[in-house]
């Protein structure tokens, strides 16, 4: 909830200084959508797209507050003027755990960035993966589900390492 609660006012915060921006992702249906959502994905089968918007938003907010200007844009979902060149991002949850779901996910996101014809970056959401870990459960096990996912998610990306148009 504590981190729920910081990525809110984040949003909020950001939301407040790009207000004058025409290509705001802060828009109201959006922070809407977000507000009415469940706070957490309750399992697999649930939408999930307040949680998505919520990660989007704060990748974005991250991004204003670091002094950049936020566009939206579909696709990929965001993008941002560095220099004289217009970056994409693409933002995605992870929420099904096999390697297939990860890969799937993964492809969707280069090929957004891909059709947009922006060079951009890819940000991935793990934190669903870790909601069954328990702090009880033994420091091997959590680190070896750990290692385990960021191996999932690290895979794909060897793929398109020679795609020019994805940066990181």
């Amino acid at each position: 909830v504590q981190r729920i609660a910081w990525e809110t006012f984040l949003i909020g915060y950001a939301a407040y200084e790009d207000r004058r921006n025409s290509s705001t992702p802060f828009t109201l249906a959006r922070l809407k959508i977000m507000f009415d959502g469940p706070l957490v994905d309750e399992d697999e089968g649930d939408k999930t797209t307040a949680r998505d918007i919520q990660f989007e938003l704060y990748v974005a907010a991250m991004l204003r507050l670091g002094g950049l200007t936020v566009i939206d844009r579909e696709p990929p979902d965001l993008a941002f003027q560095f220099g004289p060149e217009l970056v994409g991002v693409a933002a995605k949850r992870v929420t099904g755990f096999t390697r297939k779901a990860v890969h799937k996910l993964l492809k969707k996101a280069a090929q957004q960035i891909d059709e947009s014809g922006l060079r951009g970056f890819i940000a991935i959401n793990i934190d669903s993966r870790f909601r069954g870990l328990q702090i009880s459960d033994e420091k091997q096990e959590r680190l070896t589900e750990y290692t385990t996912l960021l191996d999932m998610v690290n895979e794909p990306n060897q793929q398109w390492r020679m795609n020019l148009r994805i940066l990181g």
